[in-house]
């Protein structure tokens, strides 16, 4: 076996390693998917998606090839690995896979031109974290809900990486916080950088929360 050094790519992934982290990002294969669709001297946009854009399944506008539109989207899927902030507008448009308008065509290709001037956006891993996306096992019936449901998740992954013991029940995050073993602190609604993962934003605010992922 022949010891071949740090990682620096793999699959499309470009890997930088250092004493302070691990930076992985996915320039040359922005460069690709950007040269294949023709659009690589396209005008950039500051975000993902208008924030009051509407898509709708069957909104009246001319289909466009379906083999096209998936083979767009199939390529922003793989650039999720190192971009989670196109991660909400890629599922998004995934939902017209099968009748792709030009509406749905140009919601996507915004999606390019976003990332076209941000190819040298990336993941920094600073320390060993847990990662995981899913749906939830429950209906929540408000986003509040959903949030409770998710912390109590986080902090379930949290107590195991120190007892290797999972407790499911939704309300075991009370226990924690009583026990002082958790505790939660107030964010206020211009820090809630998960924001990004959940819906469209203005320009200014989008990229603040970039900055703080």
């Amino acid at each position: 076996m022949t010891d071949l050094g740090l990682l620096h790519y793999f699959l499309g992934l470009e890997v930088k390693q250092g004493e302070d982290g691990v930076f992985i990002s996915q320039r040359k294969y922005a460069i690709d998917l950007l040269k294949r669709f023709n659009m690589l001297n396209c005008k950039t946009v500051p975000t993902p998606m208008n924030v009051n854009e509407k898509l709708q399944l069957e909104d009246g506008i001319e289909k466009v090839g379906g083999s096209y539109f998936r083979s767009l989207v199939g390529g922003l899927i793989y650039w999720t690995h190192s971009r989670p902030d196109i991660s909400l507008y890629v599922g998004v448009i995934l939902r017209f896979m099968h009748k792709p308008s030009k509406h749905h065509l140009r919601a996507t290709k915004r999606i390019l031109r976003y990332v076209a001037g941000t190819m040298n956006f990336g993941q920094w891993y600073s320390r060993f974290i847990t990662w995981n996306s899913k749906k939830q096992a429950t209906t929540a019936l408000s986003s509040l809900e959903a949030e409770y449901v998710a912390a109590t998740s986080s902090a379930c992954q949290a107590l195991w990486l120190r007892s290797k013991h999972i407790d499911i029940r939704h309300h075991f995050i009370r226990e924690l916080v009583a026990k002082g073993l958790i505790e939660l602190k107030h964010c206020n609604t211009e820090e809630q950088v998960t924001d990004i993962l959940t819906k469209a934003l203005p320009p200014a605010k989008h990229n603040y929360f970039m900055l703080c992922m």
